[in-house]
């Protein structure tokens, strides 16, 4: 694992796309001002050989001879015992676009290394169409905006801003269209959000039911309209939906409102059959956190006292399957995946769903609140609220225990995210969370 932690450093990081990097270190009109981690990914396993570390970074640059600045997104893949050169050698490089700068694939043998620059990438070679403004206009969906403004054919002017990168997985780009008649034209706002082949039209889909759903009744959360999906490059479209996350709303004058509205959307999605959820048993969560700590323990061998004691409790305290509800799960249950605006929330991302315990979206919202940088008064008081709030709404008898089981699943996903991201002191953080794993989250008055 040490052989992937300068990856994680973006001064050094920025030193060294400018050393190794021909886009840099054989042109003096560029310069790289900046760069950040926007996200990262460690692939643990037993042997080194296969270990491997993905971080992405966003590059500010100067063009001096034009005196503009623009952004880099590179993606790169660190491997381990030279397997970087038979990947590089498996890529159909005719596949390939240019990118704004440098070469759309890069080798560095010495490092064991890949760097992908946007908008390539390995497992969404579409993503290029997606993101092209002019080329994506003809597959928009067709909607009429007003009587002056059929989109996509009276578009003026169309604009496109990568929101959200996922490499490998998916990319959420903000679409601004300018249409209608052209003394009086109108401007509005759609998202696409490009998957690997084979995944979004199932959520689209899916996003279409819950929408038609939640319109049956004015009092219902609401989730962002799709208009459409495009096969050839694999996007579903979204109306903009209006708010701000509600973690930048709430406070101790306003969580109790905004948190009834949270529970009343979830026991809303346990009441809907919604077609082509898999199923998450309380023996597969048991067999994923035995899997996540085998790992944990294989990288951070320290703490395998810990683990081992983790374990023990999640098997003694597994809630009996046959006992337990299984009804549609969110599945990324957190508060940045709910819009405030004017009192009325507006549900995000339901790409995660499934059928299982519907306590998991509770005890995921839960455990997350600690981990947004909110006061830590106000979510203790929010955790309360939502525990008794749940029990109002829930047909059967709300176990505590069986919460506190969810919640000991949910810190360490929490703890194994931490893992993978792989940042300094990644040990310390793990210790940290586990620590947390074993207080009292929802106090005495839970009981």
């Amino acid at each position: 694992m040490d052989h992937f932690v300068a990856f994680n450093d973006p001064e050094h990081m920025k030193v060294y796309f400018k050393e190794h990097l021909p886009a840099f270190s054989q042109n003096n009109d560029l310069s790289i001002q900046d760069c950040r981690v926007l996200n990262a990914r460690f692939k643990p396993h037993k042997k080194q050989k296969k270990r491997s570390f993905s971080p992405c970074y966003e590059l500010k640059i100067l063009d001096h001879r034009h005196n503009t600045v623009g952004t880099l997104i590179l993606y790169c893949k660190a491997y381990a015992e030279s397997r970087s050169t038979e990947v590089f050698q498996s890529v159909d490089k005719g596949a390939l676009v240019a990118p704004p700068f440098g070469d759309p694939l890069i080798h560095i043998p010495e490092y064991d290394l890949l760097v992908w620059t946007f908008p390539n990438d390995p497992q969404l070679p579409h993503l290029a169409h997606a993101l092209d403004a002019q080329r994506v206009k003809p597959l928009l969906p067709a909607t009429p905006i007003s009587p002056d403004f059929l989109m996509p054919h009276d578009i003026i002017e169309i604009k496109s801003e990568v929101v959200n990168y996922r490499p490998e997985f998916r990319c959420m780009t903000k679409f601004t269209v300018r249409g209608g008649h052209p003394h009086h034209p109108q401007t509005v706002t759609i998202y696409g959000k490009t998957y690997r082949p084979n995944v979004g039209q199932v959520i689209f889909h899916r996003m279409e039911y819950l929408w038609k759903k939640f319109l049956e009744n004015p009092d219902n959360p609401r989730v962002p309209q799709p208009l459409g999906f495009t096969e050839e490059i694999h996007t579903m479209w979204l109306w903009s939906a209006l708010g701000l996350p509600l973690s930048q709303v709430i406070s101790t004058s306003n969580f109790s409102s905004y948190l009834q509205s949270v529970i009343k959307a979830l026991f809303r999605l346990q009441q809907y059959e919604i077609p082509n959820l898999s199923p998450q048993t309380i023996e597969r969560c048991v067999e994923e956190a035995k899997e996540k700590l085998s790992k944990l323990r294989m990288v951070i061998p320290q703490l395998t006292p810990t683990f081992d004691r983790f374990e023990v409790r999640l098997e003694t305290f597994a809630p009996d399957t046959f006992s337990n509800p299984c009804l549609p799960v969110h599945g990324d249950f957190h508060i940045n995946q709910i819009l405030a605006n004017n009192g009325q929330v507006t549900i995000l991302d339901f790409d995660e769903m499934g059928l299982g315990d519907p306590l998991k979206d509770l005890a995921q919202f839960i455990v997350d609140l600690h981990f947004r940088g909110l006061d830590p008064a106000l979510v203790q008081l929010m955790c309360l609220h939502l525990y008794h709030e749940y029990r109002k709404y829930s047909s059967d008898d709300l176990s505590a225990t069986r919460l506190n089981w969810h919640l000991q699943i949910q810190f360490l996903n929490k703890a194994y995210r931490y893992f993978l991201q792989h940042r300094p002191g990644c040990a310390k953080t793990v210790n940290r969370i586990f620590q947390m794993a074993e207080l009292p989250i929802l106090g005495e008055d839970s009981k």
